[in-house]
């Protein structure tokens, strides 16, 4: 669930459109999953804009999760303008 705009999920991948961000606005993404096998699994987010953004580094994120049983998953992202 976002904190602003809308999400989808499509084959696995989830895509959200967070609108506009007044600068210095902050938008989050709370996505929960339930692994259904053990093993690990690497999340990847990435935060795109149409507008030139002066700091490229910080629009990605990686994270790997070692899935010794089965439980909710939560990835949470922040995007800051």
């Amino acid at each position: 669930m976002p904190t602003q705009g809308a999400c989808m999920e499509a084959g696995g991948q989830v895509t959200c459109d967070l609108g506009d961000l007044a600068l210095g606005a902050k938008a989050q993404v709370e996505i929960v999953v339930t692994p259904t096998v053990l093993g690990t699994i690497l999340n990847f987010a990435q935060a795109l804009a149409d507008q030139s953004d002066p700091v490229l580094g910080n629009n990605v994120v990686a994270d790997i999760t070692q899935v010794v049983d089965s439980a909710p998953l939560f990835l949470q992202l922040t995007y800051y303008e």
